[in-house]
């Protein structure tokens, strides 16, 4: 039976729970409480929460690794190991804050860009032909390093995004990437923006009008 891999990306532990960092976190837990996989479960020789369902003839997991995310590869690594799961059968679902927040993008292939989780999974893979889902979660404002930004909690506003337009595309996505394979779902997902575009501005009149 082929296998889908999908691990999402974060830090583990409550003080981390809601910062943009855990995003991918986040898309597991609303993927295993909206498409029937049951309650992750801490499994030790993986290093990480697992949730497993076979769906569509596939075997699919839901990773959380819970080795931090600089470190995220060894879980990774690990699952792909003992299940014989191939890096074509791997998906990696992480933040992204070169993109802005609330849009999907999706692809194959490619370095880490600096996000170390990434670079760790590719590491431990010994290559970077994985599949990624790329959460953007927007650039830090001015003055405020990228490495802080990802361990802020989401604003008010953002949180209150993620839950009304955003977490619940989440399930969509997956069972596109379940049923169909992970370039007709990003041919659906990819570079889709989930917030509503920003009001036109009010045209002011001309010299002249009243």
């Amino acid at each position: 039976m082929p296998f889908l891999l999908v691990a999402g990306l974060g830090n583990p532990g409550f003080r981390y729970e809601k910062t943009r960092h855990n995003i991918g976190f986040r898309f597991l837990d609303t993927v295993q409480e909206t498409a029937g996989f049951p309650p992750f479960s801490y499994e030790k020789k993986f290093l990480a929460y697992v949730s497993r369902l076979d769906l569509g003839g596939k075997r699919v997991l839901l990773l959380k690794p819970d080795t931090y995310m600089n470190l995220s590869g060894q879980a990774v690594r690990a699952v792909t190991d003992y299940f014989g799961i191939s890096i074509d059968e791997t998906v990696v679902v992480h933040d992204d804050l070169d993109i802005p927040f609330g849009t999907v993008k999706m692809k194959t292939g490619g370095g880490g860009a600096g996000h170390r989780g990434i670079e760790s999974v590719i590491q431990h893979l010994n290559g970077d032909a994985f599949a990624r889902i790329r959460l953007g979660i927007g650039r830090p404002p001015d003055g405020l390093d990228g490495k802080d930004y990802v361990l802020l909690p989401f604003t008010a506003a953002e949180e209150d995004a993620v839950a009304r337009l955003w977490r619940p595309v989440w399930p969509d996505l997956f069972k596109a990437l379940a049923a169909q394979g992970f370039a007709m779902a990003a041919n659906r997902f990819a570079n889709r923006s989930c917030m509503p575009p920003p009001p036109a501005p009010e045209e002011k009149p001309s010299a002249g009008e009243p």
